[in-house]
C-alpha cells in the first residue's frame, strides 16, 4: 500500500495537483490495496475486531474524555513549538526568512477540506489503531503492560516521518495507556481523530510565519509561556 500510494502522490504532483491533496487522494486511491492483502486477515479475526468496538465499552464520559486528551495533546504540542522557537532549538534554515510574526487564515474549497477530515481524522486512526493496538499490542500484551505499550509504540512510529518520530512516539504510548486501560480501540481511535483534525484546520488554512533573529534569542516571555502551557496541558 505504501509503494502504491507513494506512486499515485507522485503521479498527482507531476499533474500540479496541491502535495497535500495528491497524498489524500493516493491513500483512498491505495485503499483498496490494503483492503485485498488484509481481507483474509479480518475475516478470520471479525470477532477480535469486533470486540475491540463493543457498544456496550462506549460511553459519553469515554467520548468527553477522549476528546478532551485529543485536545490537551495540541495544546502541548503548540505551548512546545512555541518555546523551542522562543529559545533558539528551532530556528529556520533560509537566511532570508521572513522575521516574522505573520498571520493570515483562508482556507480552501469546504470539499478539499472534508477530504482532508475523512482521511487524515476517520481512516487513519480506525487503521492505524486496529494494527498498532489492536494486533500489535494486543500480541505483546503477555509480557505485560510496558512492554507491549513500548514496542507497539515504537512501531507506530517508524511508519511515520523521522521529524515527527518523538510527536508520534509520544501520541503512540498515550493511545496505548489508553487501549491498556479500557481494553477497547473505541477511547484510542477518537482521540487520534481528535489530534489529526487539527491540522486540517492549520496546515491547509492558516500561514503562519515566526523567525526570530539569532541576536534576539532567547525570547523569555514567550518560551516560558510556551513550557508552561506545555506542561500543565501534559499534566491534565
Amino acid at each position: 500500500m505504501l509503494f502504491a500510494r507513494a506512486l499515485i502522490e507522485d503521479a498527482l504532483v507531476n499533474r500540479e495537483v496541491t502535495r497535500l491533496v495528491a497524498s489524500d487522494l493516493a491513500f483512498l486511491a491505495s485503499l483498496p490495496v490494503l483492503l485485498l492483502v488484509a481481507l483474509p486477515a479480518l475475516l478470520k479475526d471479525r470477532t477480535f475486531i469486533t470486540d475491540r468496538f463493543r457498544p456496550a465499552d462506549i460511553s459519553l464520559r469515554l467520548v468527553l474524555v477522549a476528546i478532551a486528551i485529543g485536545i490537551l495533546f495540541r495544546i502541548a504540542w503548540w505551548g512546545q513549538l512555541t518555546a523551542r522557537v522562543s529559545f533558539g532549538f528551532l530556528t529556520a534554515k533560509n537566511p532570508n526568512a521572513v522575521e516574522g510574526p505573520i498571520f493570515n487564515y483562508s482556507c480552501p474549497d469546504v470539499a478539499m477540506i472534508a477530504l482532508g477530515v475523512l482521511v487524515a481524522s476517520v481512516l487513519i486512526p480506525l487503521i492505524e489503531e486496529v494494527s498498532h493496538r489492536g494486533y500489535v499490542q494486543s500480541y505483546f500484551a503477555p509480557r505485560g503492560a510496558r512492554v507491549a505499550i513500548l514496542l507497539s509504540a515504537v512501531i507506530f512510529t517508524v511508519f511515520h516521518p523521522f521529524a515527527a518520530w518523538t510527536f508520534a512516539l509520544t501520541g503512540g504510548i498515550l493511545f496505548g495507556v489508553m487501549y491498556w486501560l479500557s481494553r477497547s480501540l473505541w477511547a484510542p481511535v477518537i482521540t487520534h481523530a481528535i489530534i489529526n483534525v487539527e491540522p486540517q484546520l492549520t496546515w491547509r488554512c492558516m500561514r503562519l510565519q515566526w523567525n526570530p533573529p539569532e541576536p534576539s534569542l532567547p525570547l523569555w516571555a514567550p518560551g516560558l509561556a510556551g513550557t508552561g502551557i506545555c506542561l500543565v496541558a501534559a499534566l491534565l
